[in-house]
């Protein structure tokens, strides 16, 4: 009986397979969920360049108010719950190393089961524009 136990394989890809599926899973979950923080920050950093530019050439985003409004409604058009308080808004400043600038930053809460295990996914992801006076 021990002998034909030794030369069955019935059964065994399934064992491999229960071992593999775990890692396996947590990998993917973990590369769509990285996946899903890099599109938000590259996100942000687009509605802070826009709300910046707009601040530059537009006169609908004359205020800070107008202006804060224009990246909420921008981020909102991509899926982005962000308020007027996550949105900063500073007029002719220095933003790397260019002086007469104007600068946004667009902070935004990023939900995320792995930004407990992994230490670069901060919980608040920001986005940094700058666009010439």
């Amino acid at each position: 009986m021990i002998r034909n136990l030794s030369s069955c394989a019935r059964g065994a890809m399934t064992v491999e397979f229960a071992m593999i599926l775990p890692a396996f899973m947590m990998l993917l979950t973990g590369t769509m969920e990285y996946c899903r923080y890099l599109w938000t920050m590259q996100t942000l950093n687009n509605v802070a360049y826009s709300t910046a530019r707009c601040a530059t050439f537009s006169s609908s985003c004359a205020t800070a108010a107008t202006i804060q409004n224009y990246a909420v409604n921008l981020a909102s058009s991509y899926g982005l719950a962000v308020t007027t308080a996550n949105v900063a808004y500073t007029s002719n400043t220095t933003c790397r190393s260019n002086t007469g600038q104007n600068m946004v930053t667009v902070s935004y809460s990023f939900a995320s089961p792995l930004t407990a295990f992994v230490g670069a996914m901060g919980s608040t992801v920001t986005g940094r524009g700058c666009f010439t006076r």
